[in-house]
């Protein structure tokens, strides 16, 4: 049976990104996707029971966004409590929560940042066609003959949640 890493405690530091890891990015789901996100760090695999994490912005306009990011890791990683907290913050990264939150995690498996594995395009598939049913077809029971924007509306939605979809394996 293999161990679960422990995780005590995070510091700074550089994060190979050839590596697992984590990339933490922040924007609202109203400003666009994953790309149009600032990234703001990278948390590495844990060793010797701590994790690195490697902020990727130093100007201090963005002071608070980097706050928001350290309370992200510090929850995730160790107020959650969680057993085995690398393996539930990678359950995080396919969740609603992580979709519309201002904060976005992302895993990456070694040597891989550029593809998703079928189950992450089966998740966001159905997160979309999810959104759709919770938004609506657009159809007004009193009113079958609902305008076609509001149908509209309901794909831009499920392309936006599509679109979104931040964990690639």
């Amino acid at each position: 049976m293999k161990s679960v890493p422990k995780i005590s405690r995070w510091r700074e530091g550089r994060v190979d990104c050839t590596k697992e890891h984590f990339e933490l990015r922040y924007g609202s789901d109203e400003d666009g996707g994953w790309s149009d996100w600032t990234p703001v760090a990278v948390v590495g695999p844990p060793a010797a029971g701590t994790v690195k994490v490697q902020f990727l912005v130093r100007n201090p306009r963005n002071a608070d966004v980097v706050s928001d990011v350290k309370q992200e890791i510090q929850y995730y990683l160790f107020d959650l409590k969680e057993p085995n907290p690398w393996l539930y913050a990678k359950y995080h990264c396919g969740t609603m929560s992580n979709l519309y939150g201002n904060v976005h995690w992302s895993f990456f498996k070694a040597g891989n940042r550029a593809e998703m594995t079928r189950k992450n395009r089966a998740f966001v598939k159905n997160a979309a066609r999810n959104s759709e049913t919770l938004i609506g077809s657009g159809k007004n029971p009193k009113n079958p003959k609902t305008s076609s924007s509001r149908r509209s509306k309901a794909r831009k939605r499920s392309e936006a949640v599509q679109a979104k979809f931040l964990f690639v394996d």
